[in-house]
């Protein structure tokens, strides 16, 4: 009932549905049987596996470098910004202000009337491979591949480690928050962050 095997994500939304992005196309499964999109629907694009149902139950599936919206049974795709936009969606992720962020190869995009506006956050890191970021209380973790940065919410910048990239241009594959602890899955290990700008190889 897929279509493609190459299963990329896996997503429930609140109704219970559940989401199979694949290659060429995505698949809603509701416990019973699958009902697959694709260009017929809207869908074009390929590698189709990220996936957000965010807070005003709106359900966005993002494909290779193409973010579409779920709505009235079709996918719409939305304009970016700026004509070369991206090659590589990474992420898409809904902050707590309601905000919806786009990390890509080329930056950071906020979904905004009906478009994806390019955000310039850092200086030197506008068109950088944005990996993903991790909001909390006291500000926001932001990974880059080959740096750490962290923007409090006072819009106090500090760069907690820079690397240099040794694997396609990164070095710091994925972050995790566990109980305010920071762990970083890098290219050689896992590291612990153990204050003042320092990590400890676990």
């Amino acid at each position: 009932g897929l279509p493609d095997l190459y299963v990329l994500g896996i997503y429930q939304d609140s109704r219970g549905f559940l989401w199979v992005g694949t290659v060429n196309g995505i698949s809603r499964f509701d416990g019973k049987n699958f009902i697959s999109y694709g260009v017929r629907q809207g869908l074009k694009g390929y590698y189709f596996g990220r996936m957000l149902e965010d807070s005003k139950g709106r359900f966005w599936v993002g494909g290779k470098n193409k973010i579409f919206q779920f709505l009235n049974n079709r996918f719409i795709e939305y304009p970016f910004s700026d004509s070369s936009a991206f090659r590589y969606l990474q992420s898409i992720t809904e902050l707590k202000n309601g905000e919806i962020i786009a990390s890509t190869d080329s930056g950071e995009y906020l979904f905004e009337n009906d478009r994806w506006l390019k955000k310039n956050v850092f200086p030197g890191f506008e068109n950088k491979f944005l990996r993903h970021i991790i909001e909390t209380d006291k500000g926001t973790y932001y990974n880059y591949g080959t740096a750490i940065l962290f923007k409090d919410n006072y819009n106090i910048i500090d760069t907690l480690w820079s690397h240099k990239a040794v694997n396609r241009g990164m070095f710091f594959n994925y972050l995790k928050l566990i109980n305010d602890t920071l762990y970083v899955a890098a290219y050689d290990g896992i590291y612990q962050a153990t204050g003042n700008n320092t990590f400890k190889k676990l």
